[in-house]
């Protein structure tokens, strides 16, 4: 028996009905872990044991060691005698016993779901299984041995080919628990280098995306590491990935790995966990996922995939403000060089500005650059939003870029105070003023509970750190380092206070698992007086967002709260306030 894994039957239970049967409870032990339990019925065993001898009739490698594995029978007629019972329960425990003691299926994939064991054996598992293929133990180890070598994913001869050898790689690395986000990185780096040639594309036959989605007998798949299990860096990285090579319009191949996926075994698409990736920090990809098997397959019940019921609200909530901006489309946006375009150690995309290899001042004037160009935008572009009635003509209008994949919100509004006053309220506010959580009502803004200036540049730009609501969960929140620039005409009265992401900025760590470090690109205010009068003012807010930092503001465009807006009409009130005192 192996000396990792271990199994014993502690009890059985009997689960009275019409159909009665037998619940066992067993207990996996491991040299190296906490032992845990499990519940299973005969049923089960009935599975594995299929699946099992499907197995090894298709793996050369299982099928030369001549494996007898023997099930009990099913019974014709059901009895819960206590030594009928107590008999099947030996000859369960025997016929893992049985399995367990086998070097090649304990390191199964079909055997490690089964006993539910945790990643960090699996890798344990396949560390001593690389160290007996070094040292040519194994029989079909990679040392075996002339002829004895074997010819499955962790093979690289050169018979094989590149895309055979780049699939391998990853699938060995996702189950060794090595630098996975790394791994993923190298295999998506390589791919779209490679997708982007016209002279020798990836040739991915559609086996091979298979295995690349599923594993094999010994390695885990892509799909298997979008599970929340341990590392929740890994299983971000592992659906960016994923969602990215099934993106038509980011992958010209994307047709035929969609197809595969949708061919896939439908209890892998059980197995991703997607309602937890919508609860927590991976949400738009996550949504990405549901929304292609639910359009294409519909006649799969959604809660089999999505078995928590608020996070397919989520999901519904998402594609209704998918559909109302449908024919509200941007023109297609340029690549900015500002952006590093390129996975974070989150495993998402970003477009934040490098903090380390450009001077903050080059980063600001692109700001103001990228601002105006937002600011020009017809208003015809826009789609209104219906949001509450006042006297200060308040307007709401966005859009959604189709190319690039990004939102950009307009709202417009007048305060009867100077554009000074004004601007002077917002620098006090969104620079000089800091809050934790158990102060956020210190916010002007009730979406924004935690804020603090990390440090002061000169007197006209800092880094701020603020962290915001995040849509449709209380318990989880999305944060953002910003470079935050003042610039202030006071001749003309024209007043912008504005801002946009950096990363690998040092000094603001990420250890909050419940908070998302999400991008702002060039957003922020334009204060100027109105057009009869010099002593009020004309604001103009305009935020440029990604897919994940939407999600802060999307409830309030969706109708289900009034927060930003009823934030930005509080401006004027606390201006008026102030003077008062």
């Amino acid at each position: 028996m192996s000396d990792l894994l271990s199994v014993k039957f502690t009890a059985s239970n009997a689960v009275r009905g019409k159909r009665p049967y037998t619940i066992y409870e067993i207990e996996v032990r491991s040299s190296t872990t906490m032992p845990w339990l499990l519940y299973k019925r005969y049923r089960d065993f009935d599975n594995l044991h299929a699946q099992l001898q499907k197995l090894m009739t298709t793996n050369k490698e299982l099928e030369q060691l001549n494996i007898k594995l023997n099930l009990p029978p099913k019974r014709l007629v059901r009895s819960m005698a206590p030594d009928v019972v107590a008999k099947r329960q030996k000859e369960l425990e025997e016929y893992l016993q049985k399995i367990l003691s086998n070097p090649q299926l304990v390191r199964n994939q079909l055997i490690l779901d089964f006993l539910t064991v945790p990643e960090s054996l699996r890798a344990m598992l396949m560390r001593r299984k690389a160290a007996d293929d070094m040292v040519g133990g194994g029989k079909g180890g990679i040392g075996g041995g002339a002829g004895g070598g074997r010819k499955g994913s962790e093979s690289y001869s050169f018979s094989a080919s590149e895309e055979e050898r780049e699939v391998n790689l990853l699938l060995k690395e996702l189950s060794l628990q090595k630098n996975r986000v790394r791994a993923l990185r190298k295999f998506e780096k390589w791919y779209f280098d490679k997708a982007t040639t016209k002279k020798e594309p990836p040739n991915m036959r559609p086996d091979l995306i298979k295995k690349l989605y599923t594993g094999d007998e010994t390695h885990q798949g892509l799909v298997h590491s979008c599970r929340l299990l341990h590392s929740k860096v890994a299983w971000r990285a592992s659906i960016s990935l994923l969602v990215r090579l099934l993106d038509i319009e980011r992958n010209k191949y994307a047709r035929i790995f969609q197809e595969v996926f949708l061919t896939l075994q439908q209890g892998l698409y059980k197995e991703m966990y997607l309602h937890q990736h919508i609860n927590e920090t991976s949400q738009e990809d996550g949504f990405k996922i549901v929304h292609l098997i639910h359009t294409s397959l519909p006649s799969l019940e959604h809660k089999f995939y999505v078995p928590d019921e608020s996070a397919w609200k989520q999901y519904e909530k998402w594609q209704k403000l998918q559909q109302d901006s449908f024919g509200v489309n941007g023109g297609g946006q340029r690549r900015n060089e500002w952006f590093e375009d390129a996975l974070n150690e989150a495993g998402e995309r970003s477009f934040a500005y490098n903090w380390k290899e450009i001077e903050y001042t080059e980063i600001s004037e692109n700001i103001f650059t990228l601002f105006r160009e937002l600011s020009a935008e017809k208003d015809t572009d826009y789609q209104l939003v219906n949001t509450i009635k006042n006297e200060h003509g308040l307007k709401v209008r966005y859009k959604k870029d189709n190319y690039s994949q990004q939102w950009k919100l307009k709202i417009t509004f007048a305060v009867d105070h100077a554009p000074h006053d004004v601007y002077n309220f917002l620098m006090q506010q969104m620079i000089f003023k800091s809050w934790n959580a158990k102060q956020c009502d210190m916010s002007w803004n009730t979406k924004i509970i935690q804020q603090q200036q990390i440090q002061k540049l000169d007197p006209s730009h800092f880094i701020i750190h603020q962290t915001y609501k995040s849509f449709n969960s209380p318990y989880k929140f999305s944060d953002f380092v910003l470079l935050t620039c003042l610039k202030a005409d006071v001749k003309a009265k024209r007043y912008h206070l504005l801002f946009a992401s950096i990363n690998n900025y040092d000094d603001v760590n990420q250890n909050d698992v419940n908070t998302k470090r999400a991008i702002l690109l060039p957003s922020g205010f334009e204060i100027r007086p109105t057009k009869d009068n010099t002593n009020k003012s004309h604001v103009s807010y305009r935020a440029h967002m990604t897919n994940e930092s939407v999600l802060t503001v999307s409830a309030d465009l969706l109708g289900e709260t009034d927060e930003l807006f009823q934030s930005m009409l509080r401006i004027g009130q606390l201006i008026t306030a102030q003077k008062k005192k």
